[in-house]
């Protein structure tokens, strides 16, 4: 899984965990994870801002999938056509 897949899906998984451990009972540990995951989130994505290359034309975080002209990037995700199935 790509640095930018990672950055993408970390906070909705750990949304979904505080969504599953926020109890009024646990106010103390929800606000500790939701710290950590921020925190964690943030981290992520260091990489990706000091990795962009400002002078490249289009995206510079992106990937493409094996045997395909798809490119999955944040700047194009609109328009990617997802095929079921695929492991990319």
């Amino acid at each position: 899984m790509g640095l930018l897949s990672v950055a993408i899906w970390l906070p909705i998984v750990l949304g979904s965990l505080l969504l599953v451990v926020g109890r009024d009972e646990h106010a103390g540990v929800v606000r500790w994870l939701a710290l950590a995951a921020a925190v964690l989130s943030f981290l992520v994505t260091i990489p990706l801002i000091t990795g962009f290359d400002t002078a490249a034309v289009g995206s510079s975080s992106s990937r493409t999938c094996p045997g395909s002209t798809v490119s999955m990037s944040a700047t194009t995700w609109a328009s990617t056509v997802y095929r079921f199935g695929s492991s990319c």
